[in-house]
């Protein structure tokens, strides 16, 4: 959900919308999603083969094409899932960054063999900029 102009959502309380103090505005517009029911608006999934000398390694055939129509993200109600399997999904949110400002991310994956790449304005985050949580699916 969004916070209107003049208002800002605490974080770090008790996560809903409060007039901003004297001496300080927003522009309103400020996101957080954590209703998944369906994909909110902003964001996209694209998914495509995943190509890798590894995964001929492994024995896998890079010659038979995957069906990635199958796979990517999949909103779940109360968080977003990916599918898995031999493409890579994509998930993508698009906003109009106009102050400084902070974004995070919550993941959980229970595959040591996945990979995750996070980027911000074009640029890509090291893992040691990106807090996660690591445990078993639920």
């Amino acid at each position: 959900y969004t916070c209107d102009v003049g208002q800002y959502l605490d974080m770090d309380g008790d996560q809903e919308c409060h007039p901003c103090p004297p001496g300080s505005y927003s522009l309103g517009g400020g996101a957080r999603f954590d209703d998944w029911e369906k994909l909110p608006t902003g964001f996209s999934v694209t998914n495509e083969q995943f190509i890798s000398p590894i995964r001929e390694f492994r024995g896998h055939s890079s010659t038979a094409p995957a069906n990635c129509s199958r796979e990517g993200w999949v909103p779940k109600g109360k968080h977003l899932a990916s599918t898995g399997g031999d493409c890579s999904a994509t998930l993508v949110y698009t906003a109009n960054l106009v102050k400084e400002g902070s974004v995070s991310f919550e993941y959980q994956y229970i595959d040591r063999e996945s990979i995750f790449n996070f980027q911000v304005c074009g640029t890509t985050l090291e893992s040691a900029d990106v807090e996660s949580l690591v445990s078993g699916a639920e």
